[in-house]
């Protein structure tokens, strides 16, 4: 399930992270902040549920139809 608040939580900790280091080379910095929020956001991305309901056939073909469901 998606919690925003922890996505927050993650990034936070990746900033501060950063924040805190001594002598920083602005370079580095930066990827290491740019790897630590796309860590974060993929972790989030795959807690995702997808509830299927209905919608989707298949009967000897590509499938077909509307997807009725949620995710969360």
């Amino acid at each position: 399930m998606l919690v925003k608040a922890t996505l927050a939580a993650q990034i936070k900790a990746v900033l501060d992270a950063e924040s805190d280091a001594p002598n920083i080379d602005p370079a580095a910095a930066r990827q290491r902040t740019a790897d630590g929020i796309a860590d974060a956001i993929d972790a989030y991305i795959k807690t995702a549920t997808i509830n299927y309901l209905s919608g989707l056939v298949s009967p000897s073909g590509p499938v077909t139809g509307a997807f009725v469901g949620t995710l969360s």
